[in-house]
């Protein structure tokens, strides 16, 4: 079990992914010869030519690709360039996800790597990518030369680095900390790194649920020339352990049902606008041709393994809010709204928990705040109504990440999480 964990954490760190368009044949299989190239040299690269079958969702399998890579390699071509600058296509969709993994990274990662495979640096870099230094592949009488400068930009760290083994076995089967001196029991050790297991999957399903709305909100704002997210959103997201055996859509989508009873509007179920499959789960997207207010409009997914997310507007942010509470300022952060959406998605995940059989199960939850810069926290009904410039908000985003060690017992301990998640 110990080796299973410590080969997913190493699978982690060296993971590439290969963006390009498809011309012709001879543009197809020289990508497909780079990417052998970089698998040659024991680097897990990833391409749609070697990966895709028959009816898999596209998708979805670019979203994760993105998502997952260490590294993303993107071919560029005049072709590519106009494909991604006008949203056409996979490359125009690939470029509303890695644009939001950009927005993510750190300022000088190397997440994306755009090389020049045809044209000049002028029409064949895609306007998103412009900052980026760009390799040089135009011509194959340098491969090598420019295949050697892609590796060192690239700096896999492999999973038997030195770094990573900090820890050394002794005879009688425990294990020492070599920095602090520690010896440590192996379940210790177990429940360490499941810990780390469970919170970096969390994380790249949340990753995941924003890179689709992030796609679908540039869709919507192309479409419609309206996005009700333009100051901000929420993200709520949670992953219960030990679920039983998968059920079919129809039981998921009851299961939801059930377990939204009583919320007062915390997500909502539209007929005529889904929800709809996606892959073995299910996900609903309520923003279109600019129809909702920010505070209703959302999306969300769920996957039948007990992974939920949701995205929302902020219904601060609803055009009757100010005129309702004779607010005159722009943006607010209605500070009993917060507690009450925290609130709810306990009491959610508690019923949705017990809907699906697994109410003594853990749950991690990972909850974001975007958009808060500028925002003036208040009470709207009253008590911070009329607020001082110091509870003005000058960060743009927050994040808590919640653990509960068993679902069945929220409600008893209800005040005490929600006074963790907003203090955190």
């Amino acid at each position: 079990m110990l080796s299973g964990i410590l080969t997913k954490i190493g699978d982690m760190m060296s993971r590439l992914f290969i963006s390009y368009s498809h011309e012709d044949k001879l543009h197809n299989q020289w990508v497909l010869k780079l990417a052998h190239e970089l698998q040659e040299k024991k680097i897990e690269t990833h391409i749609d030519q070697l990966d895709l079958k028959l009816g898999d969702d596209m998708g979805k399998y670019m979203e994760e690709q993105v998502v997952k890579a260490n590294h993303i390699i993107i071919v560029c071509t005049p072709l590519y360039c106009k494909k991604s600058n006008d949203l056409k296509g996979g490359v125009g969709y690939e470029k509303s996800i890695i644009s939001a993994e950009l927005i993510k990274a750190e300022p000088m990662s190397r997440k994306c790597i755009p090389i020049l495979r045809k044209g000049s640096f002028d029409d064949a870099i895609p306007i998103y990518l412009s900052n980026k230094f760009a390799g040089d592949f135009k011509d194959d009488k340098n491969f090598d030369k420019s295949f050697k400068r892609l590796l060192e930009a690239i700096q896999i760290v492999s999973s038997t680095d030195k770094s990573i083994q900090t820890n050394a076995k002794k005879p009688n089967g425990n294990t020492v900390d070599e920095e602090k001196g520690k010896t440590l029991k192996k379940p210790q050790i177990l429940e360490s790194l499941n810990m780390m297991v469970r919170t970096q999957a969390l994380k790249d399903f949340d990753s995941r649920v924003i890179v689709k709305f992030s796609s679908l909100e540039q869709r919507e704002r192309a479409k419609s020339g309206s996005n009700p997210f333009t100051n901000g959103y929420w993200q709520m997201s949670f992953i219960i352990d030990h679920l039983p055996e998968e059920s079919n859509l129809r039981n998921t989508l009851s299961n939801l049902c059930m377990s939204v009873q009583g919320l007062r509007d915390w997500f909502v179920l539209v007929p005529e606008s889904g929800p709809y499959p996606y892959d073995k789960g299910i996900e609903f997207w309520y923003a279109e041709e600019g129809d909702s207010e920010p505070g209703s409009a959302m999306f969300w997914r769920f996957e039948p393994q007990g992974k939920f997310s949701i995205v929302r507007g902020y219904f601060e942010d609803n055009s009757d809010f100010k005129e309702t509470y004779r607010l005159e300022e722009d943006k607010y952060l209605d500070f009993r709204l917060i507690i009450w959406r925290i609130t709810e998605l306990l009491l959610f995940i508690q019923g949705l928990s017990r809907n699906i059989g697994s109410k003594d199960s853990t749950v991690k939850i990972k909850i974001n705040w975007n958009g808060l810069e500028g925002r003036r926290l208040v009470n709207a009904e009253g008590i911070f109504k009329h607020s001082h410039k110091q509870n003005r908000s000058f960060q743009n985003s927050h994040s808590t990440i919640l653990d509960i060690e068993n679902c069945k017992d929220i409600d008893n301990s209800l005040v005490s999480y929600v006074h963790t998640a907003t203090n955190a």
